[in-house]
């Protein structure tokens, strides 16, 4: 059985997702991989067939979306060329994790895709949402990927075929200590917007990872470190508490080491926005933006993190099986009419 597993490149959430899951799946199956959206150095451990310029977002350096930058960014005949020329065709089942080339192609070929993403648990009705998330904008989201079936992932399982978070090995085998330092990851923010924020608390030891740093750089109370995996790991692992985007890997990575979060969702993103509220009501603290505005609540966080306890089972087999199984089954309906 022949599989591409297109994985989204925006971010390092998908690609750890994909990175620990996808010796689950070479176990089965003959796997190809391709990528979609900007180069990213992150290691995925695997050969990847293609990288696909997809669909990107645009990000300000002060929390937020660039609509217009995003729509002079992304070339709709490239985009278009793209999908045409995908080779969906040569593989029997393609899983999709938030890439809409390969959706769209599926859809124009008529071959079996499952979606396999965070995303994806938005589909469900029964996935509680902040009421200014409007239909139009999950019709957005299944505009941009057109997948009907597939799985979600999310911090609660809300549905059937919704999962808890993957935590990967390297996670999983950390073993957590308090520290009395802080790790920020505010990727839709500059270094200099983050450093005027955490100046105001000279008394706290701030860890900051950005891709706007190429070594590492000590300033004052704040030591800036370029993004690297392993060193963030590491430091996660031993400080006092996460500030971080409302994005998933982040979050329930830290959930799952125990580690108090603040969170600070991306302006104009579904995602963010729902997994904020749902946060929200776990108690993570949730401020609307990283500024000094907020100097208030931030100082309550910082001085009393409140810890979330929430337990992640560990799916990733039976994940890979069910798929492949409901894809089996899927044919075999499909024969015997």
């Amino acid at each position: 059985m022949k599989v591409l597993y297109a994985v989204q490149s925006t971010g390092n959430g998908h690609l750890s997702r994909a990175q620990h899951l996808i010796p689950y799946f070479a176990k089965r199956v003959n796997l190809d991989i391709v990528l979609s959206g900007p180069k990213n150095d992150f290691d995925l451990e695997y050969p990847v067939l293609d990288q696909y310029r997809g669909f990107t977002f645009s990000y300000n350096k002060s929390g937020g979306v660039q609509w217009l930058k995003t729509l002079l960014k992304n070339n709709i005949f490239s985009f278009i060329r793209e999908v045409i020329n995908a080779p969906v065709k040569n593989y029997d089942l393609v899983i999709n994790d938030f890439d809409p080339v390969t959706a769209w192609a599926c859809l124009l070929y008529n071959k079996k895709c499952f979606a396999l993403s965070n995303q994806f648990s938005l589909t469900s009705p029964k996935v509680p949402k902040p009421g200014k998330i409007t239909k139009q904008a999950i019709k957005f989201l299944k505009f941009l990927v057109p997948i009907k079936n597939g799985y979600g992932f999310h911090f609660v399982e809300y549905d059937k075929n919704i999962f808890h978070p993957i935590i990967r090995d390297k996670v999983k085998h950390i073993i957590p200590r308090k520290g009395k330092s802080f790790v920020v990851y505010l990727s839709a923010y500059s270094v200099k917007k983050i450093a005027k924020v955490l100046k105001n608390f000279p008394d706290k030891k701030f860890h900051v990872f950005s891709k706007e740093v190429d070594k590492k750089q000590k300033k004052g109370n704040i030591t800036l470190h370029p993004i690297d995996e392993i060193n963030f790991l590491k430091k996660m692992g031993a400080c006092a508490g996460v500030i971080t985007a409302a994005g998933f890997t982040t979050p329930a990575e830290a959930i799952y080491l125990k580690k108090p979060i603040m969170v600070i969702p991306m302006k104009a993103q579904i995602e963010q926005k729902c997994n904020a509220h749902v946060l929200k009501k776990m108690g993570v603290t949730v401020i609307d933006e990283f500024s000094e505005k907020k100097i208030a609540k931030i100082k309550k966080w910082i001085n009393k993190p409140a810890l979330v306890n929430l337990k992640f089972n560990d799916q990733s087999q039976s994940i890979v099986d069910r798929i492949l199984m409901d894809y089996i089954k899927s044919n075999f309906l499909i024969n015997q009419l």
